[in-house]
């Protein structure tokens, strides 16, 4: 299955990565999961399931196609997370092979951070200034309008 949503040959040549599903992993600790799998949070999230119930891992996700979190934000909140959205920019430059990518513009990412209720005191230490607090998936639609604009091809 290809997921990947663009490529840039200035980057070299592409490795083909296996999939797991984090739940086949059989982790007995799980403190946080990161993810960025370019509009594939959904499926990341299905075979997550057992370790979010199981370790009530911290998320942070990047949400490039908020159309698709849906599904994912009704489920963080029906499982006993409290939800925040920021925003970061992905200047794209430099890049791991730093290719220099003329024309591209810096965009911003809509990241979602979530924590389940029992570990909000980790957030104590952390300036939420920036942060939103999204307490429905209509409040992260509304949230969501604008940030993300695809780029002619």
């Amino acid at each position: 299955m290809d997921l990947s949503s663009r490529a840039f040959s200035a980057y070299g040549d592409t490795v083909a990565t296996p999939m797991l599903r984090i739940d086949s992993l059989g982790l007995g600790r799980c403190d946080f999961i990161k993810v960025d799998v370019e509009g594939a949070e959904a499926l990341v999230f299905a075979g997550a399931l057992g370790t979010i119930a199981a370790c009530r891992p911290v998320l942070s996700v990047e949400c490039d196609r908020p159309d698709q979190m849906a599904i994912v934000v009704d489920a963080l909140l029906s499982r006993g997370y409290r939800l925040w959205r920021f925003r970061g920019v992905n200047m794209r430059v430099p890049n791991p092979k730093g290719a220099q990518l003329d024309g591209v513009r810096p965009i911003s990412i809509l990241m979602l951070l979530a924590v389940p209720e029992e570990r909000l005191d980790r957030l104590d230490a952390v300036d939420r200034s920036a942060l939103q607090g999204v307490g429905d998936r209509a409040a992260f639609e509304l949230m969501s309008r604008g940030i993300v604009r695809e780029e002619p091809a």
